[in-house]
């Protein structure tokens, strides 16, 4: 699920991510929180790293997507979305774990070429990531986490959110059609797939 792979944008020392770069980005995110009954949605913070590697880990080993990730991995996933244009990174806690996570960016456009038309760029955020514990499924953590990065995004001017998910993924899929997202088109109204996953589809919705 990584977006990019440019190694440039990858701070390492002794051929490990330098944890004090993703720290100090991680103190400029902007701040959101929202409390529920059971958990809590807010800014990813420094204490948060280990279990943002976990909860990612873990979800993303399951079907459909059969990844796996190790810490380096993860953490310059990570590093890529903070150093770039407009990024959003969001924790679910409950009872001092982390239990979910979402992050994004301003879509890198050059990613993406096959979108170019169907988008603003500069107006566009990319979630790259969303994953929640398989403990904590079905009680509206990921819903509240994409809610809580609209929210986000529209408040620093973005009008579009794109995303992509696998067709296969019914639960995802229906989370979010339910926010408003739609299936993305291109102009002989197909739809637009990933050429390198073809089981994995675009969806879009407008916040603007």
């Amino acid at each position: 699920m990584l977006i990019g792979d440019d190694t440039k944008t990858i701070a390492t020392l002794d051929n490990r991510i330098d944890k004090t770069t993703i720290v100090g980005l991680l103190r400029k995110l902007p701040e959101y929180e929202l409390v529920g009954r059971t958990f809590a949605i807010r800014r990813a913070k420094e204490g948060d790293i280990d279990g943002i590697i976990e909860v990612y880990q873990k979800a993303f080993a399951e079907p459909p997507w059969n990844e796996t990730w190790n810490d380096k991995q993860v953490l310059e996933s990570m590093l890529f979305n903070l150093s770039a244009r407009k990024p959003i990174m969001l924790v679910a806690e409950s009872e001092n774990k982390i239990i979910g996570l979402t992050w994004g960016c301003g879509i890198p456009i050059e990613k993406f070429p096959f979108l170019a038309n169907r988008i603003t760029p500069e107006s566009t955020s990319y979630v790259a990531e969303v994953a929640v514990d398989g403990n904590y499924r079905k009680e509206g953590v990921g819903k509240s986490l994409t809610r809580g990065y609209m929210k986000l995004a529209s408040r620093d001017g973005i009008q579009k959110i794109v995303l992509r998910t696998d067709k296969s993924n019914i639960a995802a899929m229906a989370l979010y059609y339910s926010l408003g997202f739609q299936e993305m088109i291109n102009q002989t109204n197909e739809q637009i797939l990933d050429p390198e996953y073809p089981s994995r589809v675009y969806l879009s919705v407008n916040i603007g």
